[in-house]
Formats: C-alpha cells, sequence, structure tokens
C-alpha cells in the first residue's frame, strides 16, 4: 500500500511540474508575440513616416551653393541671393513720406542678423520707406524674386513694395495685406519685369499704412532684404559625378518684340545645353547647340543662321532680330534641354 501511494505521489508530481513547464513556455510564446507585434507596429509607423513626409516649400533652411562631396548624398542647392541690406544698420534707410513717421535701428527684435529697422508710423498716417543703394545699383536681371521679412504686432492693409531705377515707385509689387504678431516674409516675383527696368536698380522701397488702437502708433520691423535667382537644385552626389536631379527639358512660349537682345527667362537653374525654337506662324525650326559661337543657329530649313539665340544663362537666354526667333507681337514657342 505504502509503494502504491509513493508511485502516485510521483507520478502527480511530474505531471504537476510538466503542466508548470508547459505554463511557463505558453507565457513565453505569448510574450514573444507581443514583442514581434510592438516591432511590426514600431516598424509600420518608421515606414509610414519616411513615405509621408513632407518638406514644406517655405521652410526656411539655410541651402548653400556647394555640390554634395559624399557618395550618395543628396542636396537642395541654391543659387546665390542678391543682398539688398541685411538691416543690421539703418545708414541706407530714409523716410520718403508721412507726416511724423521715423525709423531707427533695433537690436532685439530680430530675424536675422544682430540688427533690424523700426519704423514707427502714427495712427491712420502711410509711411513710405526708402532703402537707397550708397554707391551703384543692384542688377536684378537674372533675378526671379525680391523678398524681405517684416514684423507687425497688429493686422495691417494695403502694404506695398516698390524699386526703381531713379523713383521709388517705377515698379510695384501691388498691395497686400499683414497678419501681425509674427515675422513674415514677402516674396514678390519680379521675373517678368524688363531687364532694362531692373538691371541698375538703386531704391528698394516700402509702403507702410498704420490702423493703430485708440490712436496709438503701429510700429513695424524691417530685417534682411534680398534677391534670389529662382527654383534651387536638387543634386546627388553618385561616388563619380554629380547629378541634378530636375526635370531635363522646358517648354515655354514668349512674344517677340522685333529688338535684338530680347531676354527669355527660364525658371529653370543651370544653362541650357541645346535651345530650340519655332515661330507658331511659320513651320522652320532654329536650333542652338552649346559651343556654338555667339548668335549662331542652324535654321533646320536653311542651314545656319546669325541672328537666333545669341546668349545663354543660367535661368536664362536671348535672342537677336531673326523673324524665327523674334517678330514682333508672335508668340514663339521654345524647348530647352540640360545635361548633367
Amino acid at each position: 500500500m505504502g509503494k502504491a501511494v509513493c508511485v502516485i505521489a510521483c507520478l502527480l508530481f511530474f505531471a504537476g511540474n510538466a503542466s508548470a513547464q508547459n505554463n511557463t513556455t505558453v507565457k513565453q510564446l505569448r510574450d514573444n508575440i507581443r514583442q514581434l507585434d510592438q516591432r511590426i507596429t514600431d516598424l509600420e509607423n518608421e515606414v509610414d513616416g519616411m513615405t509621408q513626409v513632407t518638406i514644406p516649400g517655405d521652410l526656411d533652411i539655410y541651402m548653400d551653393e556647394d555640390d554634395p562631396t559624399e557618395p550618395g548624398d543628396i542636396k537642395v542647392v541654391r543659387g546665390t541671393l542678391l543682398e539688398l541690406d541685411d538691416c543690421d544698420a539703418a545708414t541706407q534707410w530714409s523716410v520718403h513720406s508721412g507726416a511724423g513717421v521715423t525709423l531707427a535701428l533695433d537690436n532685439t527684435t530680430l530675424y536675422e542678423g544682430t540688427g533690424s529697422i523700426r519704423v514707427t508710423v502714427p495712427d491712420g498716417i502711410t509711411g513710405i520707406i526708402k532703402c537707397t543703394k550708397s554707391a551703384g545699383s543692384w542688377d536684378l536681371t537674372n533675378y526671379k524674386y525680391l523678398s524681405v521679412s517684416l514684423y507687425n504686432s497688429l493686422p495691417q492693409a494695403n502694404l506695398n513694395l516698390h524699386f526703381g531705377e531713379a523713383a521709388y515707385n517705377e515698379q510695384n509689387r501691388g498691395v497686400f495685406n499683414f497678419a501681425g504678431g509674427a515675422w513674415e516674409t514677402k516674396t514678390w516675383d519680379i521675373s517678368a519685369i524688363a531687364a532694362a527696368s531692373k538691371n541698375g536698380v538703386t531704391i528698394f522701397a516700402l509702403t507702410l499704412p498704420a490702423n493703430g488702437i485708440m490712436g496709438l502708433p503701429v510700429y513695424y520691423y524691417i530685417d534682411y532684404v534680398f534677391s534670389d535667382p529662382g527654383p534651387s537644385q536638387i543634386k546627388a552626389f553618385d561616388g563619380d559625378r554629380v547629378i541634378l536631379l530636375y526635370p531635363k527639358f522646358y517648354r515655354g512660349t514668349y512674344t517677340g518684340t522685333g529688338v535684338d537682345n530680347l531676354s527669355i527667362t527660364v525658371p529653370r537653374k543651370g544653362a541650357p545645353n541645346r535651345i530650340d525654337i519655332v515661330r507658331d506662324e511659320g513651320s522652320n525650326m532654329v536650333t542652338w547647340i552649346q559651343g556654338m559661337d555667339a548668335g549662331d543657329s542652324i535654321n533646320i530649313g536653311t542651314g545656319t543662321i546669325t541672328n537666333g539665340v545669341k546668349t545663354v544663362s543660367d535661368g536664362s537666354f536671348t535672342v537677336g532680330v531673326n523673324a524665327i526667333v523674334n517678330t514682333s507681337g508672335d508668340t514663339h514657342i521654345f524647348t530647352c534641354f540640360w545635361d548633367d
């Protein structure tokens, strides 16, 4: 009887021990599955983040002009900015008009650098503030945008930007509103303005109206006025060469003037290495290929001409007076091609 009890007790012990081991194994499996599920979720979130990230166009990122240098690097590259004034001094600034309007250098409310131009405009008054180049002029021929950063604590309406070669208001952006309470960079597309009207700019100006509260003045802060050559480039270095990651051709139109050296703006970075032009009322096409003499182009119908494409640069080209490329009042269709 005693031996039988002992055997039964042993069997119960081993059975219980095996059950405990099985329970431990099941718990471990469940824990492993939970950990695996969590890892899968983490990976899915990472993939979603990688595929859904968007860099907004107005994000203030410093984009220098240097090419990427390490294999596999991809880099946003922007052309050289033309600084009209960094506003770290008030030497180029003056009040053009506005009763009681004053300006001074401010070193506390800044967008960048060490200073800004603080303009005090009495309530109900509109002030016009000028930045006059101290010597020489600014050549904006190859620049597409003109920008300035502004700060004001109150919403304002009917602001304006201007520039000119002799008078402050030869070119006008058109009125815009100002939300107030934060720095805002206002950008003016100047690409359609004729080169002859922006190659000797001496004055940049702002119209600053004041709609104060309880008769109090309005304070504007102006910082960093610059001109931008246009779209940035995306470049990649594959270990052997730098590759430009943008469309390799662009098609557009322009209206002929019949005047020599007509300038056409191309909204792409880099100088094209081939340009095709056709007049919408004619059947022939003119082709320019990099390396040709200035003015030389190939007329597909008759051969070489000398008043076709004359100069080609970063973001623009000029044409002569050949009828295919520059008939006054006619539309001309052009296609630009780039190489890596």
